[in-house]
C-alpha cells in the first residue's frame, strides 16, 4: 500500500463516517500539498484500513464537496448554515484554498429581517452570501461593496436598491422589482435577471459577463462601458421611454438579444419637438451577437463593430448604421427601411431577402 501512495495515478478507496468514496492520490495531494490529506496519502504514514477502505472519522455528509474542491477547484454554492460545516472540514484538513473560497455569512435571513424591521437601510460592505432574501421588501437598501454571491433576490422588492461595487456573482434575481436600481462598477457575472423588472436601472461599467436577462424589462437602463459578454437578452425589452437605454462603448461581444425589443418610437413631447427614444449602441462592440428576429427600430449603431453577426430578420427600420462594420454579418430578411448606411461596411455581407 505504501507503495501506491507514491503514485499521483493510484486509486483509492475511502470510507469517511460511514459513506464511501474511490479517488486518486493524486487528487488527494497535488492542489493541497500542505494539507492533512496530502500528508496522510504522502506514502509516510500508516492508515488504518477496513474491507479495502482507508477509514476516516469525520463526517461524510460534506466530504463530497472536500473532493469536488480538491478536483476541479470549485467552491460549491451552499446555505449559510451548510458553509460553516464545510468551513469546519475544511479547517480539519487544513485546506487552505478552500477556506480562503468559502464565504461565511455576516447575517442569518431572520435577522435581515429584524434589521429591516427597525428601519436599518444599509447593508454596505457587509458579507450576506448565500442567503436566501427571496421574496422580501428590501427597497432602497444599500449594499455597495457587499458580498452577495449565491444569494437569492427572487421575487424580491428592490426598488432603488444600491449595488455599487458589489460582489453579486451567482445571484439569482428572478422576477423581482430592480426599477432605478443601481449596479454600477459591481461584479455580476452569471447572475441570472430572468423575468425581472430593470427599468431605469443603472449598469453603468458593470461587469456582466455570462449573466442572463431572458424576458426581463429594461427599458431606459444604462449599460455604458459595462462588460456584457456573453449575456442572454432573449425576449428582453429593452425599448427606450423617455430617455435611451445606453451600451454606448460596452463590450457585447458574443451577447444574445434573439427577439428582444430593443425598438425606440419617435416622440413628439413637451421636452424637445425632435426628441427620439431609442436604443444607443455607438462604438459598441457587438462581434458574434444574435439579433434574430429582434425589433431595433431607430436603435443608433453609430461606428459599433457589428461583425459576424446575425439580423436574420430583424426590424432595423430608421436605424442609424452610419460608419458600423457589418463584415461577415448575416442580414438575411432584415427590415432596413429607411435606415442610415453611410460609411458603412459590408464585406461579404449577406442581403438576401434584406428590405432596403
Amino acid at each position: 500500500m505504501a507503495k501506491d501512495m507514491t503514485d499521483s495515478l493510484s486509486w483509492v478507496r475511502l470510507n469517511v463516517g460511514g459513506k464511501l468514496f474511490c479517488t486518486t492520490i493524486g487528487t488527494l495531494t497535488l492542489r493541497e500539498p500542505d494539507s492533512m490529506l496530502a500528508a496522510m496519502f504522502s506514502g509516510r504514514h500508516t492508515l488504518k484500513h477496513e474491507d479495502g477502505y482507508v477509514l476516516i472519522d469525520r463526517d461524510g455528509d460534506y466530504f463530497g464537496y472536500i473532493l469536488n474542491w480538491l478536483r476541479d477547484g470549485d467552491v460549491p454554492a451552499l446555505e449559510a448554515h451548510a458553509y460553516k460545516q464545510l468551513l469546519k472540514e475544511a479547517e480539519y484538513f487544513q485546506l487552505s484554498g478552500l477556506i480562503d473560497g468559502i464565504q461565511i455569512s455576516d447575517f442569518t435571513r431572520i435577522e435581515v429581517i429584524k434589521c429591516i424591521q427597525s428601519s436599518v437601510t444599509r447593508f454596505r460592505g457587509v458579507n450576506l452570501s448565500g442567503l436566501d432574501l427571496s421574496k422580501l421588501d428590501l427597497s432602497s437598501i444599500d449594499f455597495s461593496y457587499a458580498c452577495l454571491r449565491n444569494v437569492s433576490f427572487s421575487c424580491a422588492n428592490l426598488y432603488r436598491a444600491r449595488f455599487w461595487k458589489a460582489d453579486i456573482d451567482g445571484a439569482t434575481f428572478c422576477d423581482s422589482d430592480l426599477r432605478e436600481s443601481v449596479f454600477t462598477k459591481a461584479k455580476i457575472g452569471g447572475v441570472s435577471f430572468v423575468g425581472a423588472n430593470l427599468e431605469r436601472t443603472n449598469f453603468s461599467c458593470a461587469n456582466l459577463e455570462g449573466a442572463t436577462f431572458c424576458d426581463s424589462d429594461l427599458r431606459e437602463s444604462v449599460f455604458t462601458e459595462a462588460k456584457i459578454g456573453g449575456v442572454s437578452f432573449v425576449g428582453a425589452n429593452l425599448g427606450a421611454n423617455l430617455r435611451d437605454t445606453n451600451f454606448s462603448r460596452a463590450n457585447l461581444e458574443r451577447t444574445n438579444f434573439s427577439r428582444a425589443n430593443l425598438s425606440g418610437a419617435f416622440h413628439k413631447g413637451a421636452f424637445s419637438p425632435d426628441y427620439t427614444r431609442r436604443v444607443i449602441f455607438d462604438n459598441a462592440t457587438l462581434e458574434k451577437c444574435e439579433f434574430v428576429k429582434s425589433n431595433i427600430r431607430e436603435a443608433s449603431l453609430t461606428s459599433a463593430r457589428l461583425i459576424n453577426c446575425s439580423f436574420v430578420e430583424a426590424d432595423l427600420s430608421n436605424a442609424n448604421l452610419q460608419d458600423a462594420d457589418v463584415t461577415n454579418t448575416n442580414l438575411e430578411g432584415a427590415i432596413l427601411k429607411q435606415a442610415s448606411m453611410m460609411g458603412i461596411k459590408l464585406s461579404n455581407t449577406n442581403l438576401k431577402g434584406a428590405i432596403l
